[in-house]
């Protein structure tokens, strides 16, 4: 009886003193960042705006099998994000098993589609996973972050009490919708028959753009196929508005088989 008391006790103390490690935790980055924080009975949470991006970070509960488990939860609505899935692979693996015959999307760059998932409308998304914003989604990812219905969340299992930890966590996010806002604009577009001559057929060799700012090096790079240097020379040119059919063609492979590309 008395160790069943003393059990008793010390899962209260627990209990108390990690509510109030959360509060103490999110109060600190909330005068931080700016963030208002609020008690709702037990539950803890910041919010407010970082600028222009709405930031979410509350405790949160979930019944299962009768017992009661807390949560971190962390939620990011910036604007100018791609409306496409992007979840890290290990995610994949323990999280939403169910989606594991669905077809991802693949950047060329290997290290990069290891590691990252992504889900949706090439052309809103392949031309905007630049050098600098590939590092900043896979670190996010890796923080334990996914993009989905435009905006970025995060879960971490228990109230957390390391402000330190929660910083990281949202700096990772951050940056990553921040690396995606530049990008705004950089998406691959399709030709429409609207954007062709009435007259005649489309020409579908000579630059668009003969005006923007083509680099040699870039174009002579697209002849390298499926490469992670042809990506990355493709990526540019679109970005500088060269929307050749050679750049479309690069950007597009990775939707294709190997097999169909090799022809």
């Amino acid at each position: 009886m008395v160790l069943l008391v003393l059990g008793f006790a010390a899962a209260v103390g627990f209990h108390h003193w990690q509510n109030a490690g959360s509060g103490n935790a999110l109060q600190e980055i909330g005068a931080e960042l700016g963030l208002q924080y609020e008690e709702v009975s037990q539950r803890r949470q910041l919010r407010g705006r970082i600028d222009d991006i709405g930031v979410s970070v509350e405790t949160t509960t979930e019944n299962r099998g009768g017992d009661t488990h807390w949560f971190t939860d962390f939620e990011i609505s910036a604007p100018d994000q791609p409306h496409v899935r992007i979840v890290g692979a290990s995610l994949r693996q323990k999280a939403i098993g169910g989606l594991q015959g669905e077809e991802w999307l693949e950047t060329g760059e290997p290290a990069f589609d290891d590691a990252v998932l992504i889900k949706g409308d090439p052309e809103e998304i392949l031309g905007r996973l630049t050098e600098k914003t590939r590092p900043a989604i896979q670190s996010a990812t890796e923080a334990g972050w996914e993009l989905d219905a435009l905006t970025w969340k995060a879960r971490e299992s228990g109230r957390m009490t390391n402000a330190a930890k929660i910083r990281t966590i949202l700096e990772a996010g951050l940056a990553a919708a921040r690396a995606l806002q530049e990008t705004k604009g950089a998406a691959v577009s399709t030709a429409t028959t609207q954007d062709r001559p009435m007259n005649g057929p489309a020409d579908t060799t000579a630059n668009p753009f003969p005006d923007s700012a083509s680099s040699t090096d870039d174009l002579e790079a697209l002849a390298a196929v499926n490469t992670p240097r042809s990506l990355d020379a493709a990526l540019r040119l679109a970005k500088a508005g060269d929307l050749r059919q050679e750049v479309r063609n690069r950007l597009l492979l990775p939707l294709f088989p190997e097999s169909d590309w090799k022809r």
